[in-house]
């Protein structure tokens, strides 16, 4: 079984206003990803994510490239412990 990570992605850039929460929780739930996104204040968008290594590097690249109208200047990574019987995948307001 392959080991779960879990990471806090604060994606900056043109990030908000287009969608791009809604496009984050769609690839996570493509990828097999639970956790959650959010607005920050600063403009950017804070993920946390938990999935297998494989999963979580494939949701980094869609989140990097994925939505058109999205411009990711910078991808910021902070590990965190993975939690237990985590599911789902939400938008939080």
């Amino acid at each position: 079984m392959p080991e779960t990570k879990r990471y806090k992605i604060t994606c900056v850039g043109l990030v908000q206003g287009i969608g791009y929460r809604w496009f984050v929780q769609e690839a996570a739930q493509s990828a097999g990803i639970s956790g959650s996104v959010r607005n920050l204040s600063n403009g950017a968008v804070e993920v946390e994510a938990q999935g297998s290594a494989k999963e979580i590097d494939t949701f980094i690249l869609q989140l990097k490239t994925g939505h058109p109208r999205a411009r990711v200047e910078k991808i910021e990574l902070l590990e965190l412990p993975p939690q237990n019987a985590t599911a789902g995948f939400e938008i939080i307001f």
